[in-house]
């Protein structure tokens, strides 16, 4: 009874319209800020990949260095 009291006023109506605009932009969003991160968890893991292949080319030349000397 209340609820159908509030929709009835048109000064509400326009507020409960706009939270259902502000529900689907909210989704959207998430939706974009999803994809967002799951970009920059790729980009995180090809830098660690960089990383460790430089770190381990690395260990191989300073040993071999040392060992011919």
């Amino acid at each position: 009874m209340l609820l159908q009291q509030v929709t009835a006023t048109p000064h509400l109506k326009g507020f409960f319209m706009k939270a259902a605009d502000l529900d689907k932009r909210v989704t959207v969003v998430e939706v974009q800020l999803e994809e967002r991160w799951k970009e920059t968890i790729l980009r995180i893991k090809r830098i660690e990949a960089i990383l460790i292949g430089s770190a381990g080319t690395m260990i191989v030349l300073f040993a071999t260095m040392l060992w011919r000397m």
